[in-house]
């Protein structure tokens, strides 16, 4: 569909205000000039109208007495718990523990004062 057939297209979409500004700007220019969309789209309004009328009807004098009732009647969700100061200093100190590094115990001939390898004894 060439660029005048897609600008012929969007003639549902504008009447109804469901274009972004681009489709808005680029449709406006093209009623400027197409008898056929300028009608179109003034009775696709119209009916638009007409159906939202019939459609729209004031909410029920009660109904804001209801919902609220029922929100107040609802259980609510808690929040999730935070943990408090002393465990996320725990947390800090047993992390912190963890990644210090740990020597090695010498090996054992050494602590004992024998030979180990590569000494030979006297």
């Amino acid at each position: 569909m060439g660029r005048n057939g897609r600008t012929h297209a969007l003639v549902g979409a504008y009447a109804l205000d469901a274009v972004d500004d681009l489709e808005r700007a680029a449709f406006e220019r093209h009623m400027r000039d197409c008898d056929g969309c300028r009608a179109e789209c003034a009775e696709l309004r119209e009916a638009a109208a007409r159906l939202a009328d019939d459609a729209w009807s004031p909410p029920p004098g009660r109904l804001r007495h209801t919902v609220l009732t029922a929100a107040t009647n609802t259980r609510q969700n808690r929040p999730p718990r935070r943990p408090g100061p002393a465990v996320v200093m725990i947390a800090v100190l047993v992390t912190a523990i963890g990644t210090v590094p740990q020597r090695e115990p010498a090996p054992r001939s050494t602590q004992l004062g024998t030979s180990g390898p590569g000494r030979e004894r006297a």
